[in-house]
């Protein structure tokens, strides 16, 4: 038998060599592919190790440099208070040496210094003499036995607007000659409250307007405007009540009465009492006569 093929038969073994052979070359090639990948995988996971590895030596970078620029900032900071630091010590040095110099007395006081002691010396408050408020004295301790007496004190008033305002006495004196001597004591007493180069305003401050018998009555501006004081004798009357009730509460009356040796007894206690509490209308007749005996009646009140 031939082996000669009959016609119009296709021989397929060609194909089959085709076709291992385009095998061969595809697995190849995906090979290839395969390799490429990974050979891209392993570059891009290089690069990214590198550019991580590049921000983290950046951002290193970046904190040491904060770190130098705080560590300067703490230099600076810790340089300019050891500045102040020295600056204070200086001040301090030097006013333990100006001290220290005061004490030896080896530098003298500023100008400008001296000028406010001035100032305040002049212009302080009003300076009131050291016996004021607690003088009880007899001015006719020589004269006669039961001879008639009159109390007398001087006032001094620096609230001359305020009307509710009390005076204050400078102290209360006994005389048979009138106001006269009192009248002088008060005369006396200016420059105790003032100097004169800081004193104007003044209105009888020598007495030349009091006549004979009359109390005396002065006025002044003292320290340079700052105080203005009025100094007045006044006749102790059981009807000025205001006054009297005054030198009572500040123990002046019962003193003066002491210094006559006249004793605070019931009765004239009984009728000081009367005054304080009881207006004069709803006060029993005699109520205060005491006190009148004492200090005499009025010209016009008959006994």
């Amino acid at each position: 038998m031939s082996s000669s093929k009959r016609p119009g038969t296709v021989n397929y073994s060609k194909w089959d060599q085709f076709e291992d052979s385009s095998d061969s070359e595809s697995e190849e090639e995906q090979d290839d592919i395969i390799r490429i990948k990974n050979a891209s995988v392993l570059a891009s996971s290089s690069d990214s190790d590198d550019s991580d590895d590049d921000d983290e030596e950046e951002e290193s970078s970046y904190d040491s440099e904060e770190e130098d620029s705080y560590d300067d900032e703490d230099d600076d900071s810790s340089e300019e208070e050891d500045s102040y630091d020295d600056d204070f010590s200086e001040e301090d040095s030097q006013e333990e040496e100006s001290s220290s110099d005061d004490d030896d007395g080896l530098t003298s006081t500023p100008i400008e210094s001296i000028d406010q002691q001035l100032l305040k010396s002049l212009m302080g408050e009003m300076k009131y003499p050291r016996e004021f408020g607690r003088v009880v004295e007899d001015l006719s301790s020589d004269a006669p036995p039961n001879t008639p007496k009159s109390l007398y004190a001087i006032f001094t008033d620096t609230n001359q607007r305020d009307f509710n305002a009390l005076p204050k006495p400078y102290g209360v004196f006994w005389s048979a000659e009138g106001p006269g001597p009192v009248n002088n004591i008060a005369i006396e007493l200016w420059p105790k409250f003032g100097s004169v180069e800081a004193r104007d305003s003044e209105h009888n401050i020598e007495g030349e307007e009091t006549k004979p018998g009359e109390c005396y009555d002065g006025f002044a501006c003292l320290n340079y405007g700052q105080t203005a004081l009025s100094m007045y004798v006044r006749k102790l009357e059981v009807d000025h009540e205001r006054d009297f009730m005054l030198l009572y509460r500040k123990g002046l009356l019962e003193e003066a009465l002491v210094l006559r040796g006249i004793e605070m007894d019931d009765r004239i206690m009984g009728a000081i009492h009367v005054m304080e509490t009881v207006i004069g209308w709803k006060r029993e007749k005699g109520a205060l006569d005491p006190l009148y005996d004492i200090f005499g009646y009025p010209e016009e009140k008959e006994k």
